[in-house]
Parts: structure tokens; sequence; C-alpha cells
């Protein structure tokens, strides 16, 4: 889910998992691989690769984040 709601817990929204993607990725640019051990590290809850990328889809639409040579980072 992309938004919690009174069935999704705030944790398991693309909203959090997309403000800590955020929080790993502002001071560098990072590697999808790195992104999701740095994440695993951090997020309460094991986060799966599907909802890494579809948080990183979500910043790339808002216009958060850019793609270069498979770096990500924030604009």
């Amino acid at each position: 889910m992309l938004m919690p709601n009174k069935i999704t817990r705030p944790v398991d929204s693309l909203i959090a998992i997309s403000g800590h993607i955020i929080s790993i990725i502002k001071d560098k640019s990072a590697h999808i691989d790195e992104i999701r051990y740095e994440l695993n590290q951090l997020y309460p809850k094991n986060v799966y690769i599907e909802e890494i990328i579809l948080s990183i889809d979500f910043l790339f639409l808002i216009d958060k984040i850019e793609v270069i040579n498979n770096e990500i980072k924030l604009k």
C-alpha cells in the first residue's frame, strides 16, 4: 500500500519506506543493493525488494530522485 489507512499500518506503507530511502541517499548516491542492505538495517521490519522498487518508482515520479549509471541520488 502506498498510504497508511485503517488496514495498512504506517510501517507497511510505501511512503514510510520512501522516507527512509531518502534518509539513506541524502548525502550520497547508492545502488539499489546498497539501499536494500542499509534499509533492512534501519527499518523495524524486513523490507522486500518489490517494496523498495515501488518506493523508488514513487520517488522518481514525484521528482525527488534521479538515476544516473544505476546510481540513485537525490535531486
